[in-house]
């Protein structure tokens, strides 16, 4: 069967008083696969940071490490683990590179992983048609849940995990369903049915699920969008060709590929155009952060502005070599010495991760010396939680704001310095 082509590509931003530095991760090839590593603030490309497989399928940052899930060899998940990595000893080119590897028993084949919290996770294992916690405290698998056949892609919005069921491994009958557990009690709650072969899940700026059918690779592929509070189908996009993914900007434009780049309304859930003629993008595995939009492909990845589609920059790698992924992370601190210029304006960027449970962080940008305040109101304009009340330097800082003793709900985050009022909604999803 065909595994999805989502990008996996890791966004690291390093935060100081003055200094941002992004590092992009992505896996590199099918086979003698290695990890892959751009800095796109230096221009620095390393191509072959580490060998990783065999099958590396995703990879996941979190709490300043990088998981890579390894789904095993010769398709029967043979010598599967999860490998991580310290996120300081790979942008430091530490050497050997340390890996902690936590094997997965045979015939499982892991195929994707999503956080939760700090400490837990959970993991897809396609053979085996069942998800797995992981303690990432201990490092340890844990409780197995009975899943629909072949569970694939994974992720997380409103304390539930949503699963991707394509085919079953026995048969290869294509699936039609995603299975919703509930992260309380490790169990499923809920099968809904979407259009077939599901194979990816995004979540919008608003907290849907997106359910990303490829269809039976006849350029039929769906997407089915859910209502997170009752799981019902909210509509459903027609897309042409296999479409494998779907990330989203700012202005919940989403973006799927296929032979070439499409897109559709991610509120209105109508399509906006295809291909992009006169500006044609061929398609390719998806990632996007902060309205940089990646486009993996062979032997390159280019940056596009999300908004505008300009194009941005294309790092040539390894020809014939196939670039691709999962998902994109940011704002987590490192200890890289390289250093970028300071803000040249005031800015509020959308917390991450968005929706959240129960906490996020909130990452802001100051171009001159002032006081500054960031302050989280609710929807009738009541504050609850000052963040920041400091005469600040120039640069660009992150907070993290714990809602374990508000409601679920929407709130507003707001920024105020040197005269810039900058406002954001966030989510609260439990």
């Amino acid at each position: 069967m065909k595994k999805a082509m989502t990008l996996i590509i890791v966004l690291l931003l390093s935060q100081g008083v003055v200094a941002s530095t992004k590092v992009l991760f992505a896996i590199r090839g099918y086979s003698n696969q290695s990890l892959c590593l751009i800095n796109l603030t230096t221009g620095e490309v390393r191509d072959s940071v580490v060998a990783i497989g065999p099958s590396a399928n995703a990879l996941i940052l979190r709490g300043g490490k990088l998981y890579v899930v390894n789904s095993g060899g010769s398709f029967v998940g043979l010598n599967a683990s999860i490998s991580i990595y310290s996120v300081t000893d790979i942008i430091n080119n530490v050497r050997p590179l340390p890996a902690l590897v936590v094997p997965v028993p045979d015939h499982k084949n892991p195929y994707d992983m999503v956080f939760v919290s700090d400490t837990k996770a959970y993991v897809s294992y396609l053979l085996d048609s069942s998800v797995v916690v992981f303690d990432a405290g201990n490092n340890t698998l844990g409780k197995r849940i009975q899943v629909g056949k072949g569970p694939e892609g994974l992720a997380e919005a409103g304390s539930k995990v949503y699963v991707a069921n394509s085919y079953d491994p026995n048969t290869y009958a294509y699936g039609n369903t995603v299975s919703i557990i509930s992260t309380t009690t490790d169990s499923v709650i809920r099968t809904v049915t979407v259009y077939t072969n599901p194979q990816y899940i995004g979540i919008d700026i608003i907290g849907r699920p997106h359910v990303v059918s490829t269809g039976p690779y006849n350029n039929s592929g769906r997407i089915t969008v859910l209502n997170p509070s009752t799981d019902s189908t909210v509509g459903t996009v027609m897309m042409n060709g296999n479409i494998s993914s779907v990330v989203f900007a700012s202005t919940d434009t989403a973006y799927t590929s296929s032979d070439s780049l499409m897109s559709y309304n991610g509120t209105l859930l109508d399509t906006i155009r295809t291909g992009w003629n006169p500006y044609p993008i061929i398609g390719g595995s998806l990632a996007i952060d902060k309205d940089t939009l990646f486009v993996a492909g062979t032997g390159s990845i280019a940056l596009y502005n999300a908004l505008t589609l300009n194009s941005l920059r294309r790092f040539v790698l390894t020809p014939g070599a196939s670039y691709f992924g999962a998902v994109v992370y940011s704002d987590f601190p490192t200890d890289v010495a390289t250093q970028s210029p300071l803000p040249v304006r005031v800015a509020l960027d959308q917390n991450f991760p968005n929706p959240f449970n129960p906490s996020t962080t909130i990452r802001f940008h100051i171009s001159e010396a002032a006081h500054v305040t960031l302050k989280i109101f609710d929807v009738a304009g009541r504050e609850v939680a000052t963040l920041v009340n400091n005469f600040m330097q120039p640069g660009s800082y992150a907070t993290t704001w714990n809602a374990e003793a508000v409601a679920s709900g929407a709130y507003f985050c707001r920024l105020e310095s040197a005269g810039y009022i900058g406002v954001k909604k966030i989510l609260l999803l439990r």
